[in-house]
């Protein structure tokens, strides 16, 4: 006779697919929004996925005519703008011997320019903590003479 824990145990593990009636072979997954119960792993593939996705899609607004429009024109700016800049770029490369001289030199001073500003940041916390230490030993000489004081008193 068989022993009936094991039988019992094995039908829980091997449980029914809801959807297509196979066999699960492992916990299963949520069949929502397909049918209320677990399925297998190709049905929560092929089916349960793509009807949840389904459904997200839904959910979320079609824009409207007018803001398609918009969006449109924005986009056509953007490319517009990259095209011309990408033209203006190559001609004025092509026509002028010295334009990458002329682009070294405008990102020389960029960066001569970034550099003085990054010496003034340096210098501003040089200045803060001289000026932090000077203030911490005001405060000691302070607590120092204030301590001689109550000596002096006492």
């Amino acid at each position: 006779m068989p022993d009936t824990t094991l039988i019992e145990e094995l039908k829980n593990i091997m449980k029914k697919c809801d959807i297509c009636e196979g066999i699960m072979t492992n916990y299963g997954h949520n069949a929502a929004p397909i049918t209320n119960g677990k399925c297998c792993d190709r049905c929560n593939i092929d089916t349960v996925i793509p009807a949840r996705l389904e459904s997200v899609v839904k959910i979320v607004p079609d824009i409207s005519e007018e803001q398609k429009k918009i969006e449109l024109e924005k986009e056509k700016k953007r490319v517009y703008m990259r095209e011309y800049m990408r033209k203006y770029h190559a001609k004025n490369k092509n026509n002028d011997e010295n334009y990458t001289e002329k682009v070294r030199a405008n990102q020389r001073k960029a960066n001569a320019k970034r550099r003085q500003r990054d010496d003034v940041k340096e210098a501003e916390k040089v200045y803060h903590k001289k000026w932090s230490a000077e203030r911490t030993r005001k405060i000691q000489l302070l607590k120092q003479l204030e301590a001689k004081i109550l000596d002096i008193k006492n």
